[in-house]
């Protein structure tokens, strides 16, 4: 009688471990379902592959999922119309984003649209000043900046004197890297001059989708004796850098480091930090760091914008060229250089 008391106790003991021990681990795991967000990225026309603005976005939303315990989305849209892009909005609100990301002029009618109607879900719209509002926020570049130590490198290199800038579209951003570009040429070198072209005016967008048609605008000014071409133009700068290999010329790249795509005559690139972006925006929001209604600016001084270390080139540039161009990104960091920004938030 005495051994079966003990050995009911016994087991009582055990049932009442086990539970604990199960209670335990089910509020672990509330919690944890608790915690996780989901971020949803939307992308632009062109998707992935542009090895450029898109990619860049992408890679940082896939470095994020790799880093923090969150679920990702993402979505491409078929058209480059503000309908389609409230349309991939929508979508990325039905699988319950907590964050959405998005970027460009095509995405700021969009954002203001699809996040009057969500309130609970923040929205961060990158490369342009997004409408002001309570769950949305801006995130803007000091490409101006970068463009500018590009301009005073190309100035430093060019043997013709003739150095082209390609946009993609004409629109507020792709200005700004315009004349950053030509105020950074002629702080080095007040002799040469810049043809510039658009791939399209608005309202059409395929600018930033055409490498055929960067292909035969880069033929066009490497033949009218452009030595340099920067290019400024998403997707389509893919066609300007083959023209630079093809003809032996060199070109800029831009958003993402281009300097593999055609080694020796892809000069640098101006790289718009936007994966490291993307990383930021998500741990701020895990941390509730992250706040509607602001403006969060990437520049030279946080790492927003940098340029390459022209892996493939420098051999090729004179080491006092090399050291003039670590020079002036030093003097744009400590403000004493002041680059144009043409970039306005017209929104307020």
């Amino acid at each position: 009688m005495k051994r079966l008391v003990i050995l009911s106790f016994m087991i009582i003991i055990l049932i009442f471990s086990c539970t604990k021990k199960s209670n335990i681990q089910t509020d672990k795991n509330t919690k944890d379902v608790i915690q996780k967000k989901k971020i949803g990225l939307a992308l632009g026309y062109g998707g992935i592959g542009d090895q450029s603005f898109n990619d860049m976005q992408y890679n940082g939303l896939i470095n994020a999922s790799r880093k923090f315990n969150i679920e990702i989305s993402y979505k491409i849209p078929q058209k480059d119309d503000e309908a389609t892009m409230i349309a991939i909005l929508e979508e990325l609100v039905t699988e319950k984003c907590d964050l959405i990301i998005a970027s460009g002029y095509l995405m700021i009618n969009p954002v203001e649209v699809v996040g009057a109607k969500y309130p609970e879900i923040m929205f961060a719209l990158l490369d342009e000043y997004a409408k002001p509002r309570n769950n949305v926020l801006t995130v803007v570049y000091s490409q101006h900046e970068g463009s500018f130590v590009v301009g005073a490198l190309a100035g430093m290199v060019t043997k013709t004197n003739k150095i082209g800038f390609i946009g993609g579209v004409n629109i507020g951003v792709i200005d700004a890297f315009l004349i950053g570009f030509q105020e950074g040429v002629s702080y080095s070198n007040k002799k040469a001059s810049i043809l510039v072209e658009y791939c399209s005016l608005l309202p059409d967008f395929s600018g930033f989708s055409n490498p055929d048609k960067g292909y035969n605008i880069a033929k066009k000014l490497y033949q009218e004796d452009c030595d340099i071409i920067y290019s400024v133009a998403g997707g389509t700068g893919n066609g300007i850098i083959q023209a630079a290999k093809d003809y032996e010329k060199f070109v800029i790249g831009v958003d993402a480091n281009q300097d593999h795509l055609a080694k020796g005559y892809v000069l640098t690139s101006m790289m718009k930090r936007l994966d490291i972006t993307v990383v930021d925006l998500c741990d701020k929001f895990i941390k509730g760091e992250l706040k509607g209604n602001n403006i969060y600016e990437y520049g030279y001084k946080n790492g927003g914008v940098s340029i390459t270390e022209m892996e493939y080139t420098k051999d090729k540039i004179e080491p006092k060229i090399l050291n003039k161009v670590k020079e002036i990104e030093q003097l744009i960091k400590d403000d004493k250089i002041k680059v144009t920004n043409t970039l306005k938030n017209e929104l307020k």
